[in-house]
């Protein structure tokens, strides 16, 4: 869910979005936690953030902007961008007389092990592109001893293992055909009774169908069981507040379907690792 942050320093145009992944996709790969792009007056700064579990990507589209990490600081121009270890103290801010527009990306998981293992579990012949660069570009990098040709190939070797995972996610799909729209109704089912108890029987009387065919298929065609899918977007929603609005925990948990309090408190912290106060201390000024 895009939300806009209404504040002095963040001009109109600017958006987030955050998200929740699957327990899966948490354990395997690397995810998007939020991204957006944020539209800046000279005003703007985030000073000595940290104890997030996230990696946050910037990226300077005009204007300039100034990075303070690791007891370095840098200013950052269009097209330059950084990356950032949230766990760590970190500020960032608009250079005086500038204005800077920028995106940003907060990200987390798992390396290439999750890569490896969807691979060998649909494993097949894929056809990539550019596959005789791919092995010059090792072949040269192997041969030579310094630690920024190994770097190179490491991640040369991990752009070819995420096009060839795409490649043959891609083909399954094609096999499988597009998100069908009895799984698309399901999920705006979901999105739209957000706030209220949903049980699977009453969504699938609604729509006419078998719960049992309906959670087959709606795994299959989305990566989540109906529930899963719920909660997430339950969680995603729920940040957005904390990070966008002063409602109270409470408040954004009766807003979000959770009966209670406590529980909401409790999934957050198991899925986020901090209590969604923390999240929202970490967010206090109101920026990436």
């Amino acid at each position: 869910m895009k939300t806009v942050t209404p504040y002095n320093n963040i001009y109109e145009g600017s958006w987030a979005e955050d998200y929740t992944p699957s327990e899966e996709t948490r354990r395997k790969y690397l995810y998007v936690q939020c991204m957006g792009f944020f539209r800046t007056s000279d005003s703007y700064n985030v000073l000595k953030r940290s104890n997030l579990s996230s990696y946050l990507v910037i990226y300077t589209v005009s204007g300039q902007g100034c990075i303070e990490f690791m007891g370095q600081r840098h200013y950052i121009s269009q097209g330059q961008s950084v990356i950032i270890d949230c766990t760590q103290v970190h500020s960032y801010y608009t250079v005086p007389e500038n204005d800077w527009d920028f995106h940003w990306l907060h990200f987390y998981g798992s390396g290439i092990e999750g890569y490896l293992s969807d691979i060998f579990d649909n494993w097949a012949p894929v056809e990539i592109t550019d596959m005789d660069i791919f092995f010059d570009d090792i072949l040269k990098n192997a041969h030579d001893s310094n630690p920024l040709s190994a770097l190179l190939a490491s991640t040369k070797i991990i752009n070819l293992c995420s096009s060839y995972l795409m490649a043959l996610k891609t083909g399954q799909d094609a096999d499988s055909g597009n998100i069908t729209p009895l799984v698309r109704d399901a999920a705006n089912y979901l999105e739209e009774h957000l706030s209220e108890e949903i049980s699977l029987d009453k969504m699938c009387d609604r729509l006419k169908v078998s719960k049992f065919y309906l959670s087959h298929i709606f795994k299959e065609q989305l990566g989540y069981s109906p529930y899963e899918y719920l909660i997430t977007t339950r969680l995603s929603t729920a940040k957005a507040m904390l990070r966008s609005t002063d409602k109270s925990v409470s408040e954004i948990a009766e807003l979000c379907g959770f009966n209670k309090c406590s529980h909401f408190i409790q999934l957050f912290k198991k899925r986020e690792a901090i209590t969604p106060l923390q999240y929202r201390k970490y967010f206090l000024e109101s920026h990436p």
